[in-house]
């Protein structure tokens, strides 16, 4: 627990705001209801900040909660989207990792909103802890060894994509805690050698209307629920089919089963009957404000809709991309594939012993299953639960996002743990905590080995020593100090072209970069318009003084005859002026374009 903390209070810090999966949106709705806006009405236009405000609001209210103390009347003011990123411009053709401008608002020591968000984003932790708790319980229940539910715990702790989330202001954190302790509940309903009363009841009706107020896919605790209720019933009758009966005590056993089956009944009216009255009320407003219980019909305007609706086979090819996004979508940064298929030889080793497992407690023939085996039916059968729920889903819009099989963290923890458990036996016993070290270090190592480099700042102490040194200086406030790209190119292929830039004073406003190539007919064989400073960090957030390099990649006519010199030249300009006046040794003799070199064709 104190590893899982640590981790995601260093992803909580590393990973820049607004950078995972929706968080933006997330805060917005938290944000509204701290203002005391109320429950918001769902309109499902992209352009407003309250997006996700079709989401159950259990989640929001907590964080609403924690966040109420603390100024934030500059949100969402300071937020500046990316245009350049594909995901905030149709058509757009950046590979830059942020969908946000990252700005020094946002650094040490953190006030306003900045604070709020972070302080969001340690509920989602607490969120978090509690899974990793539940996933504890949970392992105990099943493998009745403390040592396989450390692991389980462990495994799921220490998932890059799960601390990334719990990292994040992101409701499917709170979706995690409660599946995991539904899931608690539905597994003691399970256990005939648990006593059940009212009071057990009434809690798992709470823990379920909780559930259902967390996130839309809750719906699917219902089921969960249900499983346990029909398993305890079907494990009562196993018990009365395998004991051995005497005759004057059979009448007596049948007659406590059918009691046993109203008693189940009856609470499993107490059950729904309480999660009514903790979440009905979200549903019967639905129905009033968009005409059905979920806000179904307009949640889906938002997101899209696929037409026609595939069939389960063609949802396939998008299983890998499930797969490797429950793992880890590191904001910025993907893992290598070799990562992957290291995970997946693991998940197909813990897969092979769950079906070793699952087979030879049904081969039995003269005995009933082992009670043990029950409970690893029932998380199975959990699994298998969320996941068609995912798969539903996905065939209503594309969404191959791992995060959504968080409702079953529980059991994937706890199932691989057995496979693998049962796989290896005691001459590979070891290998299953190699395994969670394993992944313990990757999730440790990843924020600071990939997702810190893809949002640095193209700041540079000082020049290599290979630069072009080069005097230009565009308007009166920035200056160029280098250039750096090869002597020759093939005609067809493209030119890496490396600048480094000074700014004189501040920049009012972001400026785009021309690179021209020019034939000694002063035609063009290829030019580029792009943002200066690449999207992470444009020239209005340059401070005077600072180097900053800029890298970009130009693409080459392909009719070039071979030897032909082209002159390599760049401009700077805005929306405002096109082209910036140049002045400076290298100042081309239009006076808006800087002469930097030449670069030759070669075939």
């Amino acid at each position: 627990m104190a590893a899982f903390l640590i981790l995601g209070l260093i992803y909580s810090t590393v990973i820049p705001l607004f950078e995972p999966p929706d968080e933006v949106w997330h805060l917005a709705f938290a944000d509204y209801l701290a203002k005391g806006g109320g429950l918001p009405v769902f309109l499902g236009t992209k352009s407003a900040f309250l997006r996700e405000a079709g989401q159950p609001p259990l989640y929001y209210a907590v964080v609403a909660l924690a966040i109420a103390p603390f100024d934030r009347s500059d949100f969402p003011t300071w937020v500046r989207f990316n245009a350049s990123h594909p995901a905030v411009t149709r058509g757009a053709t950046s590979d830059a990792p942020n969908v946000f401008i990252h700005t020094a608002r946002e650094d040490w020591p953190w006030t306003g909103s900045v604070l709020a968000v972070h302080v969001a984003r340690w509920v989602s932790l607490t969120f978090g802890a509690l899974t990793v708790l539940g996933v504890y319980q949970i392992g105990r229940t099943v493998m009745e060894r403390d040592d396989l539910a450390l692991l389980s715990a462990a495994l799921v702790a220490f998932t890059p994509e799960f601390v990334t989330i719990c990292s994040s202001v992101n409701n499917d954190s709170l979706a995690a805690a409660t599946s995991v302790w539904v899931g608690v509940a539905a597994l003691q309903i399970s256990n005939i050698n648990y006593q059940l009363s009212k009071r057990y009841a009434v809690i798992a009706g709470i823990i379920l209307g909780l559930g259902l107020l967390s996130k839309l896919g809750g719906l699917v605790l219902i089921p969960l629920i249900g499983l346990g209720f029909i398993m305890r019933t079907i494990r009562q009758r196993a018990r009365l089919k395998f004991e051995t009966l005497t005759p004057a005590l059979a009448p007596a056993l049948r007659l406590g089963a059918s009691a046993g089956v109203w008693k189940l009944t009856f609470d499993g009216v107490i059950v729904v009957l309480v999660a009514c009255l903790v979440s009905g009320w979200w549903f019967v407003r639905n129905i009033l404000l968009y005409g059905d219980p979920l806000g179904w019909s307009v949640w889906l305007s938002d997101i899209g809709v696929r037409t026609p609706t595939p069939a389960l086979w063609q949802l396939v090819p998008e299983l890998p991309a499930l797969f490797r996004t429950y793992w880890a979508d590191l904001p910025g940064y993907p893992l290598n594939s070799l990562v992957y298929w290291a995970l997946a030889l693991v998940t197909l080793l813990s897969v092979t012993g769950i079906v070793r497992s699952l087979l030879s407690g049904l081969g039995r023939s003269t005995s009933p299953l082992k009670f043990d085996n029950w409970d690893l039916i029932f998380v199975s059968l959990w699994l298998v639960i969320v996941f068609a729920g995912v798969l539903r889903y996905m065939q209503t819009t594309p969404a191959a996002q791992g995060r959504l099989l968080f409702p079953a963290l529980a059991p994937i923890g706890v199932l691989m743990v057995w496979g693998l458990s049962v796989l290896l036996r005691a001459r590979w016993a070891w290998l299953p905590s190699i395994v969670v070290a394993g992944l313990f270090a990757l999730a440790l190592a990843a924020p600071f080995m990939l997702v810190r480099p893809a949002f640095a700042k193209p700041i540079v102490a000082q020049l290599p020593a290979d630069v072009r040194p080069v005097q230009a200086q565009f308007g009166d406030r920035i200056e160029l100090l280098g250039v750096q790209f090869p002597d020759q190119i093939q005609p067809g292929g493209a030119l890496r072209v490396v600048t480094y830039w000074r700014a004189l004073q501040g920049v009012p406003r972001d400026q785009r970069l021309l690179i021209r190539l020019m034939r000694p007919d002063r035609s063009s064989a290829g030019q580029l318009h792009a943002v200066m400073g690449t999207s992470l960090y444009p020239t209005s957030l340059w401070r005077p003084g600072q180097t900053v390099v800029d890298t970009h990649v130009v693409r080459v006519d392909a009719d070039l005859p071979a030897m032909m010199m082209l002159d390599v030249q760049l401009g700077v300009g805005n929306e405002l002026q096109p082209l910036l006046p140049v002045t400076g040794t290298a100042a081309w003799s239009t006076g808006d374009v800087a002469q930097v070199g030449q670069v030759q064709a070669r075939r």
